[in-house]
Parts: C-alpha cells; structure tokens; sequence
C-alpha cells in the first residue's frame, strides 16, 4: 500500500536551503522522494517547517535523528542549516539524558544504514550510553541485522582510532548474542553466522 503526500510549497524557499531538490527540480516541479531517500511526508513537513519559520523546527529525541538524517540526505549543510541546527539538537539530547540517548538510538535503528552514513548517529549514541552504562544499556544494538552491524563498527573503528574500547564492548555483546563468528583481517571486520 502506497500513500501519496502532495505539499504545497512555494518551491524557492525549501529549494533554496537544499542541493539535493536544487539538482532535481531544475528541470520539472515535481520530485518524488522514494528510496534511497526514506524521507516520511512527517519528515518532509518538518525540514519545511525549518525552511519557513525562519531556521525553527520542533525537535524531539523522537524525531532529531530523522531531521538531523534528511538534513544530510537533503544536502541541507550549509552554514547554519537544518544539518547545523539538527546536530547541535542531537548533541544536547545525546549528551545530556541517557534516557534520551536511548530514545535517538531506537530512532535511529529505523534510519540505518544512513543514520550512520549520513551522520554516525547510531555509533554516537552508542558512546554516549557505554560511558555512562556500560554495555547494559545496548539491548537495541543485539537487533540490528548483520549488514547494518557492520557499517556501524566499521564507522566506529574509524572515528575512535585512539580507543576501541567502546567499539569492542559493542562487538562482544553483539557476538554473544548472535552467536556470530568474527573473522578480523587486514582491519577488515568481516562477520559470519554460526549456525
């Protein structure tokens, strides 16, 4: 079941603020957002939102993680855009409320891979809850499939180059509840289900 969302916008104002839509309507005024975008008409209406009341958008720890997302998604980066307003909001709710944290990650599930291509949201609430909690808090992580696992460390792996602590909590905890073998070679983590 499909559902259809039409926006009557005056085009300029979000067209403006995004390089993604600036490519795609130079040609035609009409664009549909489809995969690989998973851009919701919800989302869509709070990107809007920003675009026409003047840089505000209602952010929650609900919903930061699909703005700060679109935002990327929407090439909204520029100076201090949705990306910018987004990742600050992100911050404060990661940063500040461990029940928050928890709520972004849950969002963010829903978002992979581009919550963690876009933006490394799911590896970074993934920290925030590992300083504070240990690895009690990262029930959510044992359901992420496989694939998606995978691009979340190797995210890890790269920005953490210092301390792979955090990163080899996760992959343990992900390992025992899986019962998935890890074959480390080359810095390459590659995983195998263990039938």
């Amino acid at each position: 079941m499909f559902s259809i969302f039409t926006f009557s916008y005056i085009q300029d104002r979000v067209v403006s603020q995004s390089s993604y839509l600036k490519r795609h309507l130079t040609e035609t005024s009409d664009l549909t957002l489809s995969p690989p975008l998973n851009i919701t008409a919800e989302t869509f209406a709070a990107v809007a939102e920003f675009c026409y009341n003047g840089g505000k958008v209602q952010m929650t720890p609900a919903n930061v993680a699909v703005i700060r997302t679109a935002s990327e998604l929407l090439g909204m980066t520029a100076g201090d855009g949705l990306s910018h307003v987004a990742e600050t909001r992100f911050r404060e709710v990661v940063g500040t409320n461990q029940e928050h944290a928890l709520t972004v990650l849950r969002s963010c599930m829903l978002l992979l891979p581009e919550a963690e291509t876009t933006a490394c949201l799911v590896s970074r609430c993934i920290e925030a809850l590992v300083s504070v909690h240990g690895v009690s808090r990262l029930n959510d992580v044992n359901e992420m499939q496989p694939g998606d696992f995978q691009i979340v460390a190797e995210s890890m792996g790269r920005r953490l180059e210092e301390s792979h602590d955090v990163l080899y909590k996760m992959v343990d905890l992900y390992l025992k509840v899986r019962h998935v073998k890890m074959v480390v070679r080359y810095r390459v983590i590659d995983f195998i289900y263990v039938w």
